[in-house]
C-alpha cells in the first residue's frame, strides 16, 4: 500500500519513488517502487514507470513522453541520464541511456543495452540486447544498428528539446 500523496506514485516491497519537487509528473503516470527522478524531469500521461524489481534512476532536465514503458528485472538496472528525451510509446527495458540523449517514437531499447551520450535512437527503432552504441551515433532500424554520427545541429537538437521539455514542466509547476 502507498503512503504517497500522489496515487499514482506507488510503493512496493518496501521501496516508494523519490521524486524531486521541482518535476513534473502527470496524475495519469503510475510510478511504482524504487525510482529517482530528478529535478526538471517531466513524466507525461499514460507513461509507466516500473521499479518493483530493481532501481530505475532517471536524472535532471529528462521527460519521458505518452504512453513510455520503463522496466526493469531483478538482475538489470536502469539509467536515464540528463537532459534525455524519450518520446511517445517508447519501451526502455533494463539499459543505459546517457546524458543527452533521444529516443524517437516508437523505439525499443532492450536488456544491457548502453546508448551512449549525444546519440539518438531513430523513429521504431528497436536495438537489441546487450547492445552498446558510442557517443553521437544515429540508430536505425530492427535490428538497431549504427548509421552515421550525429551532426553538431542534432546534439544541439536534442539539447532543445529537452530544454522545451523543462520549460513545459516550469510551466506546469508554475515556477518562473
Amino acid at each position: 500500500m502507498s503512503n504517497s500523496p500522489l496515487p499514482n506514485l506507488i510503493e512496493f516491497n518496501g521501496k516508494a519513488p523519490k521524486v524531486s519537487p521541482l518535476a513534473y509528473i502527470d496524475p495519469r503516470a503510475t510510478i511504482i517502487g524504487n525510482v529517482e527522478i530528478g529535478d526538471y524531469s517531466s513524466i507525461w500521461p499514460g507513461v509507466i514507470i516500473r521499479g518493483d524489481d530493481s532501481k530505475i534512476t532517471i536524472g535532471q532536465q529528462t521527460n519521458l513522453q505518452e504512453n513510455t514503458v520503463v522496466h526493469t528485472p531483478y538482475n538489470f538496472k536502469v539509467h536515464i541520464g540528463n537532459n534525455v528525451t524519450i518520446a511517445h510509446s517508447c519501451v526502455i527495458h533494463a539499459c543505459e541511456l546517457e546524458d543527452f540523449t533521444c529516443a524517437s517514437v516508437g523505439a525499443t531499447v532492450f536488456d544491457g543495452c548502453s546508448i551512449g551520450t549525444g546519440s539518438i535512437v531513430d523513429t521504431r527503432a528497436f536495438v537489441t540486447e546487450g547492445t552498446r552504441v558510442p557517443p553521437r551515433t544515429l540508430i536505425h532500424g530492427n535490428p538497431g544498428r549504427p548509421v552515421r554520427v550525429i551532426t553538431d545541429n542534432e546534439f544541439r537538437q536534442i539539447q532543445a528539446w529537452a530544454d522545451w521539455y523543462v520549460s513545459k514542466a516550469k510551466m506546469l509547476l508554475n515556477i518562473n
